[in-house]
């Protein structure tokens, strides 16, 4: 299972593979411990629902110890 967290550019240039993440709103009681697994080159702009403009990047996450966490 991979995991895709949409970041801000400039949030996603400070994380880097191999760091630790915890994985929140995913359907289950508690976090998910997840490992980032590779960072996106490319970012892209998207516009919100107010018209704000950002720039976003992918970041690849793998989930951790997910059987005690089911």
């Amino acid at each position: 299972m991979e995991i895709v967290a949409e970041l801000l550019t400039t949030d996603a240039s400070k994380v880097s593979v191999g760091n630790n993440a915890k994985v929140l709103g995913w359907g289950g009681k508690n976090w998910l411990k997840a490992r980032v697994k590779k960072n996106s080159k490319a970012g892209y702009v998207k516009v919100s629902a107010l018209g704000v403009v950002g720039e976003h990047t992918e970041i690849f996450l793998e989930p951790e110890n997910l059987s005690s966490d089911w």
